[in-house]
């Protein structure tokens, strides 16, 4: 993701504003984003978990979409066995049902190959999910511990100065 987007050029601005170096704001500003990033595709990832496991109905469905034309050709084959040839054979009404299996067969193996895929997606998900939080807590440990320093650097030229004043008899004037 560049600078060119906004989110991210407003996001930089304001962290750049809190008194943190352009660049620095601009890594923490991409953590952020991106963090935020992953859990919207979490989000979306589980949302497709909840939906209802699958029916024959859409099995069949599935296997309407992949083989259409072959299901309405084998139809076709046995219409016209039935009207003129007199009747629908045995061996052809095995020969229709075996390809049907067998495509239906290749429906179930691909509907599988698709749940595999997705468990995959849900497990790369997650761990990129925790690289990106881990990398944006990482950038904030190191701003606080940046900002810790520039505090204790001001405290202790606060305090040197103001001792400077105490043993001068300066304080008040």
């Amino acid at each position: 993701m560049g600078i060119s987007d906004p989110l991210l050029t407003n996001l930089s601005e304001l962290i750049s504003q809190d008194g943190v170096d352009p660049f620095l704001a601009q890594e923490i500003a991409n953590r952020i984003v991106s963090y935020e990033r992953n859990q919207a595709y979490q989000r979306m990832l589980f949302s497709q978990l909840e939906q209802p496991k699958r029916t024959e109905t859409a099995v069949h469905e599935g296997m309407r979409n992949s083989f259409g034309t072959e299901l309405d050709m084998m139809a076709d084959y046995l219409d016209e066995k039935r009207y003129l040839e007199g009747g629908i054979k045995k061996s052809d009404l095995n020969f229709v049902i075996n390809i049907q299996h067998k495509m239906l067969k290749l429906t179930l193996r691909q509907l599988k190959r698709q749940d595999a895929e997705h468990a995959k997606r849900v497990r790369n998900s997650v761990r990129y999910l925790k690289r990106s939080s881990n990398q944006l807590m990482k950038s904030i440990k190191g701003l606080r511990a940046a900002r810790s320093k520039k505090i204790s650097k001001f405290t202790q030229r606060t305090q040197s100065s103001w001792s400077c004043r105490f043993s001068e008899g300066r304080v008040g004037r």
